[in-house]
């Protein structure tokens, strides 16, 4: 007989979402509801309080929903994943394939998150017991003390890098942006990949050659670096800027929504307009972004985990 009540589903991927839902359904598993945006996922939840919860594994989403829950929820969180194509579900550190035919019984089979932790504290507290009794010090003071030592050092470098903004990297080119900008270039000109994707990206040989062949620097140092441009583009060469700005790819940052809702490019890269080679001013990192997200009017969504780390 199905037990299982009511399942709320947690996706990051459509191939995901519907995957999981085709197989719910042939399970004859009734699907309460799903979504893909945490903070909505755990209103509905707290609404609707289903006694399972399906999350796509990854990014520590689970652990997240976890801490969202209520203490007393009495929910059970399961995480799965989609490799191959196949619907897996993931058991401590074993993952199996997921049959419709057999959903209902895993799904009443799998420990929680919660529950694991449960078990782990339970024979934790008999081994301190043990060792409080022969006079050894418990091993949780000494994993505390390491812990905390391991934070300082990782406060203390926090503390002195996290507000610096790395150097820039040496170009090929010498290129100037304050000239090019006296000049009446606009931002969007060179790099219009922002206007319309994730990436600003940088202009072609073709486009840099298009305004070089008409226009030549006054000055010999000017003339020297628009000659390599010219030179490149003669030889049929990529000039290989170096990136300045290089999230980690666990981040996804997309130009376009932010030019869309009239962000200035100076909000991020500083006054460029000043600059000569790029210069990177603000450490763009986790902060500085929740930093300007949370002065937004649509701060409570754009705060969400899912925003950045999709």
């Amino acid at each position: 007989m199905n037990n299982v009540q009511q399942v709320f589903l947690i996706w990051q991927h459509e191939i995901f979402r519907d995957t999981a839902k085709a197989v719910l359904t042939e399970a004859g598993v009734p699907l309460v509801g799903e979504s893909s945006h945490l903070q909505e996922a755990l209103q509905a939840i707290d609404s609707l309080r289903p006694p399972v919860i399906l999350v796509e594994s990854g990014e520590g989403l689970a652990e997240t929903v976890l801490a969202g829950l209520p203490d007393d929820a009495g929910i059970r969180v399961v995480r799965m994943s989609m490799e191959d194509n196949i619907l897996q579900i993931h058991e401590r550190h074993q993952r199996m394939m997921v049959r419709p035919s057999d959903l209902v019984d895993v799904l009443q089979s799998v420990p929680t998150e919660a529950q694991a932790s449960t078990t782990i504290h339970d024979e934790v507290s008999q081994e301190e017991s043990m060792e409080e009794k022969s006079g050894v010090l418990p091993r949780r003071f000494l994993v505390i003390g390491g812990i905390a030592a391991v934070a300082f050092v990782l406060l203390a470098g926090y503390l002195l890098l996290s507000g610096q903004a790395q150097a820039a990297p040496p170009q090929p080119i010498a290129f100037s942006h304050q000239k090019h900008v006296e000049a009446g270039t606009q931002c969007l000109f060179c790099h219009s990949g922002a206007m319309r994707s994730a990436v600003a990206s940088v202009p072609s040989v073709q486009k840099c050659v298009g305004c070089h062949l008409k226009f030549t620097p006054e000055k010999e140092a000017d003339r020297i670096e628009a000659e390599k441009v010219l030179k490149a583009w003669k030889d049929g060469t990529p000039i290989r800027w170096n990136r300045v700005y290089d999230l980690p790819d666990f981040v996804y940052f997309s130009h376009r929504p932010h030019i869309k809702n009239g962000v200035n490019c100076e909000s991020c890269h500083g006054d460029v307009s000043k600059m000569d080679t790029a210069q990177e001013v603000y450490n763009v990192n986790m902060g500085f972004c929740l930093d300007c997200h949370r002065k937004q009017e649509r701060a409570a969504d754009l705060i969400d985990c899912a925003v950045c780390h999709k």
